[in-house]
This record gives C-alpha cells, structure tokens and sequence, in this order.
C-alpha cells in the first residue's frame, strides 16, 4: 500500500484531498465508483483488479511506472462530473512489490475522529507473524464520534489515514462502542512506530 506524491507537492495532495488528509475517513465501495464508468474506460487499463472484493474501498492496483497516468486520469474533468463530488481518491502508505494501491475516500459532513481525539496509541506484537499493530484509544469526544461512525458504516471499510496515505482500511462488522480500533497490516517495527510517531503528533 505505498504513496507517492507524484509530481505533487504535499500541500497540492493535501488541498486536493481535503478534510481527508489525516484521521478516520469514510469510503466507497470499489463497485460504487467503477459502475459509474464506461467498460472501456482507461482506468480498467491501467488499474488492476483481479483481486478486488468489489464490497471493499480497494479500487486496485498498478505498477509505479502507471501511478502518474493514473492519478491523472482519475482527476480528469469529464471524468470527474461523472464522479460523487464527495469522493477522493488517495494511494496506500506502502508500495508492494513495485505496485500502488487507490483507494476511494468519501469525505462526510458527520463528525469523525482525528488525531486531535487520540488519547493513547500503544505498539502490539502480533503472535502470528511477528508484525505489530496498533491499538489506538480515544478521547471521550472520539469515543462518541467512533461510536458514531462505525454504527452507521457497517458493512464498509474506515480508511486510517496519514499524510493523504491510506494506513489500512478495515471492514466495520458492529458498532464498537468502546473507544477503541485496532490497526493491523503486517507492519514492521519501524513501520508501527512511525504511524505511532504520526498519529501522537
């Protein structure tokens, strides 16, 4: 799931991408987005979706070489008018084997939790594979909104995201009113401890 910016500096990405920035953002599902398009549009050229859930906020994948043509096409006006005008598109945070991940935000009017209502993040070592994960606890205006957010998105992905990167993006199976979400993705150390270092900042 890797990110970069292309000929973009972060500010251009970041005005593009708007509230989504950084924080907890809602999503399309892949088959929300891709039935608004021809069949022969250039985005199923570029994008690979051989193993796309189309229930998911993963649109696919494509090599780097790609990305900037990509990125361009999504962003093209007569695409564009065809496009939710709530929808974002944002890369993944880590590139895999020379491939880039597009995910479709969408940016909501209903209150979401941000960095700012982060109380805690603690670093977990992962009994399976020897990744880590992050568990992150809210604030009490976090807990509130969370709560919120996940009740009314069952069924679809929350997408975490940093810097306009999409850390990862897990499917809300209930309202979890703990205050609590749990951020898995093979993370190494390094890795976990960077988000860590991002979200407390």
């Amino acid at each position: 799931m890797g990110m970069i910016i292309l000929s973009m500096t972060m500010g251009g990405f970041t005005n593009i991408i708007g509230q989504a920035a950084n924080g907890f953002v809602e999503t399309y599902k892949s088959k929300e987005i891709t039935s608004l398009l021809d069949k022969g549009d250039l985005f199923f050229t570029l994008v690979n979706r051989d193993q796309t859930d189309p229930e998911s906020a993963r649109l696919g994948t494509c090599s780097e070489t790609d990305a900037e043509e990509v990125w361009k096409h999504i962003h093209e006006k007569e695409l564009q008018n065809r496009l939710p005008k709530d929808l974002r598109f944002a890369w993944g945070w880590k590139s895999e084997a020379g491939s880039k991940t597009l995910y479709a935000l969408r940016i909501s009017q209903q209150p979401a939790p941000g960095l700012k209502d982060i109380h805690s993040v603690v670093l977990q070592e992962s009994s399976i594979n020897g990744s880590y994960d992050l568990l992150i606890t809210f604030s009490k205006e976090g807990h509130e909104s969370w709560a919120r957010m996940t009740r009314e998105n069952i069924g679809r992905n929350i997408a975490i995201v940093l810097q306009g990167k999409v850390v990862t993006a897990p499917k809300v199976q209930m309202e979890i009113r703990q205050g609590k979400c749990q951020i898995t993705g093979d993370f190494s150390k390094s890795e976990a401890t960077e988000i860590k270092t991002l979200l407390e900042n």
